[in-house]
């Protein structure tokens, strides 16, 4: 039988080790300026977030927003910061494991396959998660070309997330992994939420404009001035045509999206299946 291939087993270290040398936090040769700048960058971000929640507290929309956007700076400056910190003891670490990457490691065949079954699944998730963030960087960034592209980029990624662990699951099941269960329920869980709270966002914008209608009807019209009654009447007539998030101007948000990307995951999943 033929020894398994381990010359590519480290490419999951090639890969880290490039994203991390980005910001010059790999532990085997740390680039100081590097990280300072991006230190210096975040903190001052995540500063003027404070500032700016700070003068606007009162409103609350604001404030949810602002959170929302700067809590992955917050993140991300406590990441690099903590690997900065902690880099003597990633370097013996990386020291540790890098044995693990030689074949003269294992004394059966089967020790190596399944080091190289576990090696395939780190390259993939680490590809997967670096190809997701780099995506994800750039379509923030370039979201002033396309109204709502986020929007849009979270239906077709959540839609193809759902379907690719469902997938996997059925895999990983099938091999045995049972550990994996457990697993796909707290990612897909993750996802969910996150996708019907959009949804639900929208749903709720629809039902509040689609009754603004009755309540000036409700109201006491009849003791206002005629100028005031006018600007009612243009009011009504527009609250007969209901306001929507869309998600790039082809899709709206609303529960019944939320139940059709549901429904369009479990479709290519079926897809999948047939294929095997």
């Amino acid at each position: 039988m033929k020894d398994p291939d381990f010359s590519n087993t480290v490419k999951v270290l090639d890969l880290t080790k490039r994203t991390m040398s980005c910001a010059g936090i790999w532990p085997e040769k740390t680039r100081e300026r590097v990280f300072m700048f991006y230190a210096t960058y975040l903190t001052l971000q995540c500063s003027l977030a404070v500032v700016d929640v700070t003068w606007n507290i009162s409103d609350f929309t604001y404030v949810v927003s602002s959170l929302l956007e700067n809590v992955f700076n917050l993140m991300a400056l406590l990441k690099i910061t903590l690997c900065r910190i902690k880099s003597k003891s990633l370097f013996k670490f990386l020291e540790d494991i890098r044995g693990d990457f030689l074949a003269e490691k294992y004394d059966s065949t089967e020790e190596k396959m399944a080091f190289l079954n576990y090696n395939q699944f780190s390259l993939r998730f680490v590809t997967l998660t670096l190809t997701f963030t780099v995506v994800t960087a750039w379509t923030y960034y370039l979201m002033s070309l396309a109204t709502n592209i986020e929007m849009a980029m979270q239906l077709v990624g959540n839609t193809f997330q759902l379907c690719l662990l469902g997938y996997h699951t059925l895999l990983s099941q099938t091999e045995g992994e049972g550990g994996m269960l457990f697993t796909f329920f707290l990612v897909i869980s993750c996802i969910s939420s996150t996708l019907l709270a959009y949804c639900y966002m929208g749903e709720c914008l629809i039902t509040e404009s689609s009754i603004l209608g009755d309540s000036f009807y409700q109201s006491e019209w009849y003791n206002i001035s005629r100028t005031e009654k006018k600007l009612m009447q243009i009011c009504m007539m527009r609250s007969t045509k209901q306001m929507q998030l869309s998600s790039g101007k082809f899709c709206t948000l609303s529960l019944s999206t939320f139940s059709d990307v549901l429904k369009s995951s479990m479709a290519y999943f079926s897809v999948l299946r047939s294929m095997e």
